[in-house]
This record gives C-alpha cells, structure tokens and sequence, in this order.
C-alpha cells in the first residue's frame, strides 16, 4: 500500500487559547473532491478512545483525557474536503494531524501517527524533531479536545497524479507541538540544545569551577 505522513512546524499561541478554535477562509482549490463524509457517533467514539489508549501508554503525571469536539471536527472536514496534504493555514491555536492513503481506515492512521516514536530514523525518543510531530500532538498532555473529518478525492495536492486517495484530517486543542524553549521564564530565557537557562547563572557556575 501506500502511505504519506507530514508534520508542520506548529507554533503554540498562547493568548489564543480560549478563542474560536477556526476562522473561515476561501476555499480556492480546483474541486477534486469525489465525496465528503462526516464521520457519524461510532467512528467519533471509536477515534476517541483510540487516542486515549494511545496516550495511556505514556508514563506522564498530568495527561488529559481526551473528548471530542464536533467544532473541531467541522474545521477538519473542511480542510479534507480540500484534498490536500498540506496544513491548513487558518488555524488558531489548533494542531492538525493528516493522513492519506488508497483506503480508509481511521485507527490504523491514528496508529501510524503515534507509531513515529519507534522510527529509528527519527530518534523521537531523546528529542522533538520534525518527523515526530504527529506523534508528539497525539500525547501532547494539555490536548484534551479532537475533531475528526474524512473525505474521498479524485487525487490529493502535494501527492498528484496517484489516483483515487481517502484523506483523513484531524484537529486538536490546545496545539500541541511547541518548539522548544518557545516559553522560557524571563529569569532564564536563553536557550541552548533545548534547555531554557539563565546566562548570569551559567556565568557564575563557570566561574565556581575555575
């Protein structure tokens, strides 16, 4: 079979926490949607829970459970309605997870999402990288909101000319995904190799050990 997965850089906004979870924007993509079908209570139960088993694996202390969103959902259905494996660009605060295959099968992307982690090639395990990112919104422990859309294209923009393609888009709340040292405290707002650090402290450890 074949498969594509992409991750976004996603910046987190902080301040845009509580507000619309989208904004509209024209929809200027040729048509190249075959069928749209908003997924109906089993498959918004079943895509819940598959993300809150998933994130059960994770040893963290502060995860949240998730819940379904039908106004996330929205936001997701018309992006796959787009036919295209890019990220959206009128999201706020939202994280975004696509998947596009010759098949449906939500669990099994859901799956791929997560299974990022255990990419060797990734090393997801010491450190966020590009490649993580679906993995990394997926256990992200703030995210406790998700929406779902799915669709069936003529073909997909950004992976052309491949045929008949099923899209399926997801969308979160919170955002996950944020780069690192992007919320550093002001007593130690630089950063280096990821780590937040104060650069008067750094200066004084170095001076204790000369």
């Amino acid at each position: 079979f074949l498969f594509f997965a992409f991750s976004g850089r996603q910046i987190r906004v902080r301040e845009k926490r509580f507000a619309p979870y989208y904004h509209l924007s024209t929809n200027s993509y040729p048509n190249m949607l075959i069928y749209s079908k908003p997924l109906n209570d089993h498959m918004k139960e079943v895509i819940t829970n598959e993300h809150n088993r998933l994130r059960r694996i994770i040893p963290a202390t502060d995860m949240l459970q998730m819940y379904w969103s039908d106004e996330l959902a929205i936001s997701a259905q018309r992006h796959a309605d787009r036919c295209d494996f890019r990220h959206s660009n009128d999201r706020i605060n939202i994280g975004e997870n696509i998947w596009v295959a010759p098949y449906s099968n939500y669990t099994e992307a859901i799956s791929r999402w997560f299974n990022e982690v255990y990419d060797l090639r990734c090393d997801c395990k010491h450190a966020y990288k590009h490649c993580c990112g679906h993995y990394v919104q997926i256990v992200w422990s703030e995210t406790n909101l998700v929406g779902c859309g799915y669709a069936k294209c003529h073909d997909i923009w950004s992976v052309q000319n491949r045929g008949f393609r099923h899209i399926f888009v997801c969308h979160y709340n919170p955002q996950g995904n944020t780069p690192r040292c992007s919320e550093c405290p002001s007593d130690a707002s630089a950063c280096s190799q990821g780590l937040c650090f104060a650069p008067s402290l750094s200066m004084e450890a170095a001076d204790s050990t000369k």
